[in-house]
């Protein structure tokens, strides 16, 4: 019942910063994105009680979850716009490859809410890192609690609670809620990012090729694996990805929603992992000749710096305020830093290509399948389709190779390998709005009217 009333809440509160942005598109994909803009809000202000020492209970969990729905309903006109926009009579209309697509997805959701519910934590990095914390600040009702002041806890610690804030607090939510391992958000994250990729995918192709494409990426072996396994990846890569979706539609629709729906989905990117700040900082600035394309040198600084200041938020408040004044212990950032960065490069550069990139046990054939569909596309059309969103995958892919050359944790075959969670869905997004396929979705279209 508790958990109930709080993902509703988190949904309602979804809708309303929605409506405060006056965001009113993708509305087949509204309900999962309120739940991901929401989740991410609500744990921030849930965040709060334990900066002002009221504790992180049953009890300030939904105090603060209602507080969450109602501030961000309190100006009516905006919220009435969407509301009424919400319930319009539906536009989408499925057929059979739609309900065929429908059952399996929806077989596939079963199996990770299950997989979710039933088994128990598993990762080392979890199990010795934000579970560990998680379990420990149900008892005590801090985050500040005897994890980080026993030696005998601290010295098998991973570095997992000092960069993700998101999942730890998640945890701790549905653990007071009542779930035996808490790992069930993974499972809902998981089933609304998979969610908003269908609508993306059916809004720059014929939907026959979305729905293929969509299973591409739901049966991509190494995500598939993490929607259901408690780590802090696959909800950054949710954030981020959508973050970045919402950021290209925004410059291809000038609409200033958009931007604002993005900096929140940075932001909660940075609050899901503290390094996401240098690839958010890294595509707004690469993206800024785009942004110029869109609109005037004003707007251009404001829609970027909204982007980046949200981001500064999240990251700054967890990263250069609660782990250094609150925590007793912090990251050893000397020994993460030792040792030739140019060197490492080099080494890090080939490792990426050889045991990631062009692994198909990880990832299927979604990078083999970019490469002959942008090849093809290219020779006969010679256009490379949306310059936006191969941008922000060329940065977001360098940004991943120069971290794990700088940090002595950030190991090719692990942070790196989840990091590419972020480009997966990017690039098969990517391959839908390839020209090629928009002339062969027109082809479908007009063969399916007959003409």
């Amino acid at each position: 019942m508790i958990a109930a009333i709080i993902i509703i809440l988190q949904i309602v509160t979804g809708f309303g910063i929605l409506a405060q942005c006056r965001f009113l598109s993708m509305r087949a994909a509204i309900i999962p994105l309120a739940f991901l803009v929401g989740s991410f809000v609500h744990s921030m202000l849930f965040f709060t009680a334990d900066i002002f020492s009221i504790g992180l209970s049953q009890s300030s969990m939904i105090v603060t979850a209602g507080l969450c729905a109602v501030i961000s309903h309190l100006r009516l006109r905006p919220v009435i716009e969407f509301y009424n926009y919400l319930v319009l009579f539906p536009k989408f209309t499925l057929q059979m490859h739609d309900v065929v697509s429908i059952v399996i997805a929806s077989g596939l959701a079963y199996y990770v809410v299950w997989a979710a519910w039933y088994w128990p934590v598993t990762p080392f990095d979890a199990m010795a890192g934000i579970d560990l914390v998680a379990r420990q600040t149900v008892e005590e009702g801090t985050i500040a609690n005897r994890v980080f002041f026993e030696s005998s806890l601290t010295s098998n610690l991973s570095n997992q609670p000092f960069y993700a804030p998101y999942a730890m607090l998640m945890q701790v939510m549905y653990r007071l809620m009542g779930f035996t391992f808490g790992q069930l958000w993974v499972s809902f994250v998981a089933i609304a990012f998979s969610w908003i990729v269908w609508i993306a995918l059916r809004q720059v192709c014929h939907a026959f090729i979305a729905n293929v494409l969509w299973f591409f990426f739901l049966l991509t072996p190494e995500i598939l694996g993490y929607t259901y396994l408690l780590q802090t990846d696959y909800a950054n890569a949710a954030f981020f990805s959508t973050g970045v979706l919402m950021l290209v539609a925004g410059l291809r629709s000038d609409s200033k929603a958009h931007f604002t729906v993005s900096a929140f989905l940075f932001s909660a990117a940075c609050w899901s992992r503290s390094e996401t700040i240098a690839i958010v900082m890294a595509g707004v600035i690469a993206s800024i000749p785009l942004f110029r394309k869109a609109m005037a040198w004003r707007e251009v600084f404001l829609q970027s710096g909204k982007v980046i200041g949200a981001s500064l938020i999240s990251f700054l408040l967890w990263s250069a305020y609660y782990v250094p004044f609150r925590l007793p212990i912090q990251p050893d950032l000397s020994w993460e830093l030792k040792g030739n960065a140019l060197q490492r490069l080099l080494q890090v550069i080939p490792d990426t290509f050889q045991h990631v990139i062009i692994n198909t046990h990880l990832w299927g054939w979604a990078f083999i399948l970019f490469v002959i569909m942008f090849g093809i596309s290219w020779i006969t059309t010679r256009t490379p389709g949306r310059m936006a969103l191969l941008l922000w995958i060329a940065v977001t892919l360098l940004c991943l190779v120069v971290i794990s050359s700088v940090f002595q944790s950030a190991i090719v075959e692990l942070t790196l390998r989840r990091g590419i969670f972020k480009i997966i869905p990017l690039i098969i997004i990517l391959i839908g709005s390839l020209p090629l396929i928009r002339i062969w979705s027109e082809r479908l279209r007009q063969w399916e009217f007959g003409a």
